[in-house]
């Protein structure tokens, strides 16, 4: 198999991971319209889908930085997709590498801010729930002033660890 080939292979990985992100970025869309409009049914499913595709992209991952590493190592360069763009840079491929870096570089900060938007959300969300709850438990603001979280990350009240409070 000649470098050419090498190349070809690691650009289809390339597009295949591109592919990916764009489908986990219409997921994070998804996310967050279930999330404003208080889907509960859609935001697991979408959970589930995002926890399928995330391993899908650890797969492409893993076997883009092992081709990487391979390439890299018979041009003896640092296993970098930008070191292999470089060297590749006379080579009609070497530009369809430094775009698709570019691009991936790209979806994967949106897909990143995304997910942190909607993760803000979530634990908006859950709060909102927790003090419902509390209120809906009887709990005073001082009561629910009380609380902290637990060995599990859940919420709990500081005296419901002591017997006294129990009795």
């Amino acid at each position: 198999m000649d470098n050419t080939d090498s190349v070809e292979q690691l650009l289809a990985l390339l597009t295949e991971q591109v592919a990916q992100l764009d489908l986990f970025d219409q997921l994070l869309e998804r996310e967050y319209s279930a999330l404003q409009q208080h889907r509960s049914n859609d935001i697991y499913a979408i959970a589930s889908e995002k926890g399928l595709l995330a391993e899908q992209l650890d797969q492409t991952e893993r076997a883009q930085q092992q081709k990487v590493t391979s390439l890299a190592t018979t041009y003896g360069v640092t296993p970098q997709l930008s070191s292999l763009a470089i060297v590749l840079a006379s080579n009609p491929l070497g530009n369809k590498l430094t775009a698709l870096e570019s691009s991936l570089l790209a979806l994967i900060k949106q897909c990143r801010q995304k997910n942190q938007l909607n993760g803000t959300i979530i634990n908006a969300q859950q709060l909102l729930t927790e003090k419902t709850l509390a209120i809906l438990h009887g709990q005073t603001a001082t009561e629910r002033a009380k609380l902290t979280y637990g060995r599990k990350g859940k919420a709990e009240n500081i005296t419901s660890h002591h017997t006294l409070a129990k009795a």
